[in-house]
């Protein structure tokens, strides 16, 4: 979606990306060099929130996701 971020699960777990990214449109990125990007979430406390509301979001679909599949299993 608009605005997401890519890539930060690495950069806060310090390991290899675990996943692609595929756009179905046309798309404008920007490639934030990490020190650059700690300075800017530092300096701008929105995209800290939005980058912990991103990744709640995604915890919250991952879980949905092992409760489906555990309960399909049983």
């Amino acid at each position: 979606e608009p605005g997401e971020f890519v890539g930060e699960m690495a950069y806060l777990s310090g390991e290899r990306r675990s996943a692609d990214v595929v756009a179905e449109d046309l798309c404008e990125l920007v490639v934030i060099p990490i020190k650059q990007f700690e300075i800017t979430l530092a300096n701008r406390p929105s995209w800290s929130v939005a980058l912990m509301k991103l990744l709640a979001k995604r915890l919250k679909q991952t879980n949905t996701f092992l409760t489906k599949k555990k309960s399909i299993s049983k």
